[in-house]
C-alpha cells in the first residue's frame, strides 16, 4: 500500500542515472506495443494510427517508469503556469480570479482561469473545466488545455473557466468539493446564468463533478451548499468519470494490458484522497454509498417524480479498453438512467441522433482507453469514437 510519501517523493541520484537505460526500454516496449496493435484481433486494432501511437507510448511509460519519475515528470508545472503559458503563446486572452471562500471555511481557495474561446460568442456558454489526475497531479496542458477549447468551441461558448483545485499533496477530500462549490457560486454571483452554464470533468475532475452534482441535491455538511434558484445547469460532461476507488472488477484488471492507468496507480490516489477514512461517503464514493443510486438519480434524472434533474443534458463517455470501464456502466446505467449508445469512429447518423437528442446519454468507445478524447485532441486527431460523441453533443445544446 503506498502511501503520501511514496506517491510523492522526488526523484534520487539513482533514478536520474538510471534513465539512460529506462528510456530506451520505454521506446522498445512503446514500438513493439505499437506493433501489436495494428493486428485486426487485437481489442485496439481498428483504431486510427494516431490513436495507437499516443496510446502505446503512454502504455509503456505507465510500466516503465517508477512513480518517483512519474511524480516529477507531471508536476513540473502547475495548473495556472500551464494555463498562461498555452494562453501567451497564442495571443489568447485569459485572466486568472481567487474564488472567495466562505469565512467560516477552513478549506484554501482555489483559482479560476477565464479563458476566452477563439470565435467566442458574446451571449455563449461558459464551460467550468475541470482537469482529472488522480487529485495527485495538475492538468497535462497538452491534453486538457485543448479539449476544454474544443468543448467551448463545439458548445459556441463565450469562455472557459479551469479550475486549479488544491492537490492531495496539501489538502484532502471534501476540501476539493468545498472548492468546486464556490467556484460555481461564484460565477453564478458573476452573471453567469445556470443556463448557460456547462460543467465538464475528465477522470477525478470527473469524479469531482459527480460529487458536485450530488452535494447539489443533499448538501454535504462540511461544504456551502448551492443555490440554483430553481434553474437548471445547461449540460454536464463526464470524461472517464472515477467514481470507484476500490476498483476490484476482473474486467478493469484485464484491461491493465491496454490501459494508460492502472487499478493500483487509482487505489493509491483514492487512498491519498481519503476513502480508508470516509468509506462509503455520498459525495466521495457515491457506488458504495446507501443514498448514492437514488440522490444521484433526482439529479440526473429526476427519478420520475416530476422534479426536473439539475443538468439539462449530461454525457458520460467510456473507452472500451479502460481500467475504469465497468464501474462507468454501472454509474451510468444504473445511477443516471443514462441510455447507452456504442459508436464506432465515423459517428454513424443514427449513433449521433441518439447522442444529440436523449437528455441523458452514455456513450462507449470501442478499443478506447482512459480519457481517449483528450489523448486525440493532444495529437491533432478528431475523429475518434467517444470525440465524435463529444463534439455532437455540445454542438447540438
Amino acid at each position: 500500500m503506498a502511501t503520501k510519501t511514496d506517491l510523492t517523493c522526488p526523484m534520487q541520484t539513482l533514478d536520474f542515472v538510471s534513465l539512460a537505460w529506462v528510456i530506451p526500454v520505454l521506446l522498445c516496449r512503446a514500438s513493439y506495443d505499437f506493433g501489436k496493435r495494428f493486428f485486426k484481433s487485437h481489442p485496439m486494432g481498428l483504431l486510427h494510427w494516431r490513436q495507437k501511437l499516443a496510446t502505446s507510448f503512454l502504455y509503456a511509460t505507465r510500466v516503465t517508469l517508477n512513480q518517483r519519475m512519474k511524480y516529477a515528470a507531471n508536476t513540473r508545472k502547475t495548473t495556472g503556469e500551464q494555463v498562461s503559458e498555452y494562453c501567451v503563446a497564442r495571443g489568447i486572452a485569459h485572466d486568472k480570479v481567487v474564488v472567495s471562500m466562505p469565512t467560516s471555511s477552513s478549506f484554501p481557495p482555489p483559482n479560476l482561469h477565464l479563458v476566452s474561446c477563439p470565435d467566442a460568442v458574446a451571449d455563449g456558454p461558459t464551460v467550468l473545466f475541470v482537469h482529472g489526475g488522480g487529485y495527485l497531479y495538475p492538468m497535462v496542458g497538452e491534453c486538457h488545455i485543448p479539449l476544454a477549447l474544443h468543448m467551448g468551441r463545439s458548445s459556441k461558448a463565450k469562455q472557459v473557466a479551469y479550475l486549479e483545485y488544491t492537490l492531495t499533496s496539501s489538502l484532502q477530500y471534501p476540501g476539493q468539493l468545498a472548492q468546486i462549490a464556490q467556484a460555481v457560486a461564484q460565477l453564478l454571483k458573476q452573471g453567469v446564468r445556470s443556463s448557460d452554464l456547462i460543467i465538464a470533468g475528465d477522470s477525478a475532475g470527473g469524479h469531482l463533478v459527480a460529487g458536485l452534482l450530488a452535494h447539489m441535491q443533499q448538501p454535504c455538511p462540511l461544504v456551502e451548499p448551492i443555490d440554483l434558484k430553481g434553474q437548471q445547469i445547461r449540460a454536464v460532461v463526464l470524461l472517464s468519470p472515477w467514481v470507484d476507488m476500490t476498483l476490484t472488477d476482473t474486467y478493469g484488471a484485464a484491461n491493465e494490458a491496454y490501459d494508460v492507468l492502472s487499478q493500483g496507480q487509482l487505489r493509491d490516489c483514492g487512498r491519498l484522497l481519503g476513502t480508508t477514512s470516509r468509506p462509503g461517503s455520498l459525495w466521495l464514493e457515491p457506488l458504495r454509498a446507501k443514498e448514492g443510486k437514488a440522490v444521484l438519480l433526482q439529479a440526473l434524472a429526476g427519478a420520475g417524480d416530476g422534479a426536473q434533474p439539475i443538468a439539462g443534458k449530461v454525457l458520460i463517455t467510456a473507452g472500451e479498453r479502460e481500467v475504469l470501464f465497468e464501474s462507468c456502466v454501472d454509474f451510468a446505467e444504473g445511477f443516471t438512467g443514462a441510455r447507452t449508445v456504442v459508436m464506432d469512429a465515423k459517428g454513424r447518423r443514427t449513433i449521433r441522433d441518439v447522442v444529440e437528442e436523449e437528455a441523458c446519454v452514455f456513450a462507449i468507445g470501442p478499443g478506447e482507453v482512459h480519457v481517449q478524447s483528450g489523448i486525440d485532441v493532444a495529437t491533432g486527431y478528431d475523429e475518434g469514437a467517444t470525440m465524435v460523441a463529444l463534439s455532437a453533443f455540445l454542438e447540438a445544446l
